[in-house]
């Protein structure tokens, strides 16, 4: 992701128990030429799994505010 300036942002999504949080979703808001977006992570497939490192896909939904 890149903020207004074009510098490169980065920022993590997290699902389930990341750190205190039970989220069954997580989301960010960034802007692109001073629009507003907000990036939901809705899933990731499979899920994760200590020490594993299988490839994922996720399910992200972009929503211009």
């Amino acid at each position: 992701m890149f903020d207004n300036s074009g510098a490169e942002v980065f920022t993590e999504l997290c699902l389930g128990f990341c750190d205190t949080k039970n989220n069954t979703e997580d989301n960010a808001i960034i802007w692109l030429n001073n629009m507003c977006y907000t990036v939901v992570l809705k899933a990731v497939r499979p899920s994760p799994e200590l020490g594993k490192n299988p490839d994922k896909k996720v399910l992200l939904i972009i929503r211009k505010e």
